[in-house]
This record gives C-alpha cells, structure tokens and sequence, in this order.
C-alpha cells in the first residue's frame, strides 16, 4: 500500500531507503503511478518518486497520480502520470523551474560491482524538457551538465511522445556497500517560461537485468602471428637502412 509523506522542499541525495523498488521488481512497479503491478488511484501519492527539489513557493503535491493534460501521452493499465495535483487528481498550475523526481533502486544483495553490471532500459515522456541523471543532477544554471538524456527532441512534444533510454551502469554510478547496492536514478523536469503551467513526469520501464561486464577481446593466435610478423619486418627495414 502506498503512504502519503509530508514532502520538505529540499536538494541533495539520501541515504538507501527501505522502500527502495527492488531491482528484479522494477519493471511495472518502478513506473509511474505504479504500486505493484496495481495502478494508483488518482489524486494518490506514488511514493516510490520522491520530490527532491523543486522552486522555491511550490507547496502542491508534485508526486501525486494526476490524470493527463490536454496533449500528454495517454495512460495504460501499466502507468499513469505524475506531476502537481490541484483538483481531484488533475495537474495543477506550477511555479516554473526544476523539478526533481528520484526513483531508488535496490540491486540484488549478490550484486558484484566487479564482476556485474545493471542495464535498465524503459522510455519517458515530460511537461516540458526532461533530464534522466543517474546518482547526481544538476539544475538548469549549470546547464544540467552529467546528464545522461534528455527529451528536447521529442515530436511532437516532450509529453506527446516517447523518449527510450538503456542504461548500463559503472561502479562509480552505485551508492551503498556490498550486499546493499543501490541506485538513484533522477528525472529533472523543466517547467520553461515565466507563467505558471502544469508539470508531468511518465515512466515505464520495459527491461532490467544483471549482466557479467564484457571482458577484453582476447586476439587469436593468427592476429598475433601476423602482428609478430609486421613488427619483424619493420626492424628488418630499419637494419637495412643503418
């Protein structure tokens, strides 16, 4: 079940939360307006995206389940929309500026940062331009430098279409310590302009798995062979020459 939190406009990163979506779960309760495999009602906060900045004056529930605005991408029985609710479960008008969504994910306690790596693979949508970040973000005054992605491009909007993104993590990228790794996956959502207007955030992620790292291509002995035998003849170039 889904808890309401009294949301604290704030900046920065938090310790590993015990409410963490597990990694082998994060496929259909790691979207948006998710809790299990059951959609949240509308007007319901969805807990798993935390609110973790947003402009200072903003006192709506920017994380709540809100029914889609005119030209957002439509719901499904697998997501729902997330943004500032004003009126029974509909998006609200919103100061603009930045707004941060994190999503914790905790990776299984066998994970071997050495050995192993995530892939998380899924698709977004934003009201306006959105910024995927993975452990750190940064906000529009550093020009969201270290971002991963983000959905300008997006036809016809960045809320009337998707945007894919497929992530394969470094061990710089985890927080925690062994058996209790996890990651901060971060969403920054711009609300451009000077007047107020509704934010959203749509995610749905269509694949996470643990992988062995790719280990170096070891050359065959034939690529040996003619790099040896290159080499020979270049210093029997070199003898002739002195």
């Amino acid at each position: 079940m889904k808890r309401f939190w009294m949301l604290i406009p704030t900046i920065g990163l938090a310790a590993v939360s015990p409410a963490a979506v597990l990694f082998g779960n994060l496929v259909k309760d790691g979207n948006t307006g998710m809790d299990g495999s059951s959609l949240i009602n509308y007007s319901n906060a969805d807990d798993d995206w935390v609110l973790v900045a947003r402009p200072s004056g903003q006192t709506q529930l920017e994380h709540a389940v809100v029914r889609p605005a005119s030209g957002w991408l439509a719901d499904s029985p697998d997501y729902r929309w997330i943004g500032a609710e004003s009126l029974r479960g509909n998006p609200g008008s919103d100061l603009p500026g930045d707004y941060v969504y994190r999503l914790q994910i905790a990776l299984p306690g066998t994970f071997d940062p050495g050995t192993e790596e995530a892939r998380i693979q899924g698709r977004f949508a934003s009201d306006n331009v959105g910024y995927l970040f993975l452990k750190s973000y940064s906000l529009a005054g550093s020009g969201y430098a270290g971002s991963l992605l983000n959905n300008a491009g997006a036809s016809p909007s960045t809320a009337g279409a998707w945007t894919t993104f497929d992530l394969t993590t470094t061990p710089a990228q985890l927080s925690g310590s062994a058996g209790n790794y996890s990651l901060d996956l971060f969403f920054v959502v711009n609300n451009a302009g000077t007047a107020n207007s509704n934010v959203g955030l749509l995610v749905e992620f269509t694949d996470a798995r643990i992988q062995s790292i790719p280990s170096e291509p070891v050359p065959e002995p034939a690529t040996l062979a003619l790099g040896a035998g290159a080499l020979g003849a270049a210093l029997a170039r070199r003898r002739r020459r002195s």
